[in-house]
């Protein structure tokens, strides 16, 4: 978790996961490398982390046993 956390404040990273209300699986480009962000410190054994959906132009939760994948960079086609 803390290369992924590391990862986010870089630049932008790829989740993969699974929404808790629907099971639809969401893939997310975000980021916690943005101006209007202000969290800074996340604990690696957090059972969640905030970050900002770029596709959403908003923060989302996303709770860390649902994550299926992630990867840096945009969604793959």
């Amino acid at each position: 978790m803390a290369t992924l956390i590391d990862s986010l404040k870089k630049g932008v990273v790829t989740i993969d996961f699974t929404k808790i209300n629907t099971g639809e699986r969401r893939v997310m480009p975000c980021t916690l490398n943005n101006s209007s962000i202000t969290i800074r410190n996340i604990a690696p054994d957090s059972d969640s982390i905030v970050v900002w959906a770029l596709d959403k132009e908003d923060f989302r939760d996303v709770i860390v046993s649902t994550i299926n994948d992630w990867y840096i960079g945009y969604p793959k086609e």
